[in-house]
């Protein structure tokens, strides 16, 4: 939270006589503080605002709780209108060292209207006398696309005031946004097209981000060819009903950080206010960002997927985190740009409306939080070299670690046991399957990835970032980062290897799961058979003016259309897990057979009857049986009954009940009640491992 001001305050049940000792308990009939009494001003809290997001001619009360032992002399709020396109905050513009350039207008006297408040018991369920106080904004003030920011002052009987939010708070004032609901879009992909109306329901059917700010900084931060990593411009951004304003954004990038016209953005939110992200299905996300990054998912027009429409990111992402390496969270934006006095002008492309984006959870600290990883040292490699991205308590603080660790993999040929120390290999053998499955070839270079030095394992871990050149076989890069070779292709861990390929290809990267997750990644923004954000996206940029290479979005898709892309994603799927199959799975002809399984229990399939049995052990090697091993998973996706779709899809791969390895045959099996829930559905498998240590495939 937000610092307090230097004054000192001492709780009322705790007294001191004139010796300065102190007593506890009740307070004595008649005994006073007089530092308490001279110095402290009055307690502010609860301050609101109702209706929280309002339309415009709509008066707005201001409202907030203020108590003081020797009373309140007076309450006042003040307000200040920031008009679209007229756009002022507390900075002016920040210099590349990143110190502020202040406004004096957001400061000066005459933009700020007072305005008195009272405890007279007005509005619901407020009682007079109760401390609450309030005080109006009129309707005639609330116009749409306003900004009003609005900060208390409170002064009790002996003279002291305050105001808040206190003045070293990085957002020095409170504030809500006057909008009168999302309008319909037009839109054409080519002049003499005929033009297409989408609604302004379904244009704010997904997260929706206001950004304010004016024309000038938002042209300099996105085409002024800044690529520095200092956040410059300064804006307000607007997001279910929340304001987060004085805050700062800059463009996002490396090489390619100005090559497309629709360009990326990142933002930096202020101490003690940081975002408060939601999922596409409306759900919160469990720690709030400090940062957020944009992609404008148009890719390079030479590797032929622009209008891939953020399927590679969203899908890849997911990938990894369902096969257990912890990865960014992403979910698709319509973003909106304000910083012009009228939402249209001559043009389509001279609106409030700036497209789709896909929103990319930082990596950070709030990234470890929301993961459940302790707090240790993350650094983001680039040329092999790691800059620090959150710092844990216990860990060095000069990046003398990871230097030691990349020194000696890269200089040195560790042994599998320094290896067993130093990495934690199950956790790689799943971040090199999906880096195969999806193409992450833009790695091979010492970049486009994190190291997590865990401290309670002592282990690195390996964290993936930027897939957008990822589902093709032209993307750039060969993949061969130090850890194919010495790890995943080293004879003390391919076996491994192996064994988890086989395990994540019968259990997520297939057509069946692996279509549902592309699916579920655009069902938001691509619902078939009506115009979709998609739709409404690329005619807002595949001819825009500010576009380099126009009229290139769906290249590689005979039809020319998004259902098109996602047919080509579904289609590297198939042809990706056939290469998987030759290329990384040398030991396939080798490996204990897939068993059969079969139901015994209950036809009415009870938790407590859940039984099996599975065909016998059979290996074409020849080679004996180390262990079988039986699972039970819940699925949830539209082939399910019961199916409801607004509810994440739950995938198999994902914490289900397995047995464990279980060391001798036996073809019957009962999972236990507790490991099924009534009105679910699920998956059942077994499989084999033999005595050279390699898992079959999990049988149907």
């Amino acid at each position: 939270p937000p610092a307090s001001p230097s004054i000192q305050l001492i709780h009322p049940e705790l007294e001191t006589d004139l010796g300065g000792s102190w007593r506890s308990g009740r307070p004595t009939p008649g005994a006073r503080n007089s530092v308490y009494n001279t110095q402290a001003p009055p307690q502010s809290r609860r301050v609101t605002h109702t209706p929280k997001q309002p339309t415009p001619g709509e008066p707005v009360v201001i409202s907030a709780l203020v108590t003081d032992p020797e009373g309140v002399a007076s309450v006042s709020f003040s307000y200040q209108i920031v008009r679209p396109g007229r756009y002022f905050c507390r900075y002016l513009k920040f210099s590349n060292n990143g110190s502020p350039s202040y406004d004096s207008r957001f400061e000066s006297p005459s933009s700020w209207i007072s305005v008195q408040m009272s405890d007279d018991g007005l509005g619901d369920d407020v009682i007079a006398g109760d401390g609450l106080f309030t005080g109006t904004v009129p309707a005639v003030q609330q116009r749409d696309r306003y900004l009003v920011r609005y900060r208390i002052t409170v002064s009790d009987a002996a003279g002291n005031s305050i105001r808040v939010p206190y003045q070293d708070d990085p957002q020095p004032n409170f504030a809500y946004f006057v909008y009168d609901g999302t309008p319909d879009w037009t839109g054409r992909i080519r002049p003499g097209d005929t033009p297409v109306t989408f609604p302004g329901e379904l244009m704010s059917s997904i997260p929706t981000y206001f950004l304010l700010s004016t024309s000038s900084w938002v042209n300099d931060s996105q085409f002024g060819g800044y690529g520095g990593s200092e956040y410059l411009w300064p804006g307000t951004l607007i997001y279910d009903g929340e304001v987060y304003d004085h805050i700062q954004y800059r463009p996002r990038g490396g090489v390619h950080r100005f090559q497309y016209g629709k360009n990326f953005w990142k933002f930096d939110f202020n101490r003690g206010h940081r975002f408060q992200a939601k999922d596409e299905y409306g759900n919160n996300y469990d720690t709030e960002w400090s940062k957020l990054n944009f992609s404008s998912i148009v890719q390079q027009v030479n590797f032929g997927h622009r209008g891939e429409q953020g399927l590679f990111e969203g899908v890849g992402f997911r990938l990894f985190e369902l096969c257990g390496v912890e990865a960014s969270k992403t979910h698709h934006v319509q973003f909106y740009v304000i910083d012009d006095a009228r939402p249209t002008g001559a043009t389509q492309y001279d609106t409030d409306y700036y497209g789709l984006f896909l929103a990319i959870e930082q990596m950070d600290g709030q990234f470890l939080e929301e993961h459940k990883l302790p707090d240790g040292n993350l650094y983001k490699i680039e040329g092999y070299s790691g800059k620090s991205n959150n710092q844990g308590p216990t860990q060095v603080t000069n990046r003398s670690d990871v230097s030691s660790f990349i020194s000696a993999y890269r200089s040195g040929a560790p042994t599998a046991s320094w290896w067993r120390r130093n990495l934690d290999i199950d956790k790689y053998l799943s971040y090199r399957t999906i880096v195969e499955g999806i193409h992450h070839y833009d790695i091979a270079y010492g970049k486009n990835y994190f190291y997590y030095h865990n401290p309670e394992t002592r282990k690195y871990q390996v964290h993936p970032w930027d897939l957008d050149l990822t589902f093709a076989n032209n993307m750039y890069g060969n993949g061969n980062h130090d850890f194919k070779s010495k790890v995943a292709l080293n004879p003390a861990f391919n076996t491994d290897y192996q064994n988890r390929v086989r395990e994540i290809m019968d259990l997520l990267y297939n057509r069946d799961e692996g279509y549902k997750l592309i699916d579920e990644t655009v069902k938001f923004v691509y619902p078939r058979g009506e115009p979709s954000l998609v739709d409404a996206d690329r005619r807002l940029w595949d001819n825009h003016p500010r576009l380099n290479h126009k009229d290139r979005y769906y290249d590689i898709s005979s039809a020319r259309n998004f259902e098109g892309m996602v047919r080509t994603v579904k289609t590297y799927f198939t042809s990706r897990g056939g290469w998987m199959r030759s290329t990384l799975l040398t030991q396939n002809s080798q490996v204990p057979s897939i068993p059969v399984l079969t139901y015994e229990g209950d036809p009415d399939f009870p938790t407590d009857d859940s039984r099996f049995s599975c065909s016998a052990y059979a290996s074409p090697a020849g080679s004996g049986i180390a262990a079988m091993e039986w699972r039970v998973a819940e699925v949830h996706n539209p082939s399910v009954p019961n199916y409801d779709p607004t509810k994440p899809n739950i995938y198999e791969i994902e914490e289900g009940f397995e047995s464990g390895e279980l060391t001798s045959f036996n073809p019957n099996y009962q999972f236990p009640p507790g490991a099924l829930r009534v009105g679910r559905t699920y998956r059942a498998r077994v499989r084999f491992k033999d005595v050279a240590g390699r898992w079959g495939s999990w049988s149907a």
